[in-house]
């Protein structure tokens, strides 16, 4: 009776036994592999150039260029704009940036500065362009290591600059100012050994057809200027295999 008993429960130890190993390799052969956590990412930092500002409030950021950018390469692209931002707002937000851990980070600030010391201009005041160089070196110096690639963006052409001095009734000297900047970025760019995009104006500035108003563009305009930027990282998007093969010609 007991023999009996035993060997009724041992089948059912068999089979019980059988069955969850049947299930078990059935889920880990059946279960798709959980997908790999994408690491890569660009994020693009600056003012209302890169936020999408078209000259109306709220900003829809879906006119952005980080937004166009987004659908030409096939990692993240995340839109840290902020209208209205200064080198200076820039600094309190470096900490947000760094969470990211972005592997580009495009670094366009400084026309919000311009703008601010144009209209209140009286005498030309040296000490501003040495803030605004000290603000970007410190933003550099947080955000530079050697696994991540940095873009300081030129925001403005010569052409910006003379008609700024024009809209705003300036005197005509006061396009001294442009020498100014471009010591900066000049500065900026040995020192730090980093690339500065200069063409995000290309095809854009000058066209009323593709201006929101004097200082931004509208949604076509930033297509343009999302291409400009493609344009000038093409080559290494495509050495890392992060443009998708239909980028628009």
């Amino acid at each position: 009776m007991y023999l009996n008993n035993f060997k009724k429960t041992a089948w059912v130890i068999i089979i019980i036994t059988g069955f969850l190993c049947f299930s078990g390799c059935s889920d880990s052969t059946t279960k798709p592999p959980e997908p790999p956590i994408e690491t890569n990412r660009i994020v693009c930092f600056g003012n209302s150039l890169t936020e999408g500002y078209i000259g109306a409030y709220p900003v829809d950021k879906s006119n952005s260029y980080p937004h166009h950018l987004q659908q030409w390469v096939n990692i993240p692209v995340i839109n840290m704009g902020y209208t209205g931002a200064t080198t200076y707002d820039a600094l309190g937000k470096i900490a947000e940036v760094l969470e990211y851990d972005p592997t580009i980070l495009i670094i366009e600030f400084g026309a919000n500065d311009l703008l601010h010391e144009l209209e209140n201009i009286e005498d030309i005041d040296l000490s501003f362009f040495v803030r605004v160089q000290e603000n970007l070196e410190f933003l550099l110096e947080s955000v530079l290591h050697n696994e991540r690639k940095v873009y300081l963006v030129k925001f403005y052409n010569y052409q910006i600059f003379e008609d700024l001095v024009a809209f705003l009734d300036l005197d005509p000297s006061s396009v001294i100012i442009y020498n100014l900047f471009e010591m900066i970025f000049h500065n900026l760019e040995e020192k730090y050994e980093i690339e500065v995009i200069t063409n995000i104006w290309d095809d854009i500035w000058h066209n009323p057809e593709l201006m929101s108003d004097i200082i931004h563009p509208n949604p076509e305009g930033y297509k343009i200027m999302a291409r400009n930027y493609l344009n000038w990282m093409y080559e290494y998007l495509q050495e890392k295999d992060w443009l998708i093969i239909d980028v628009p010609a």
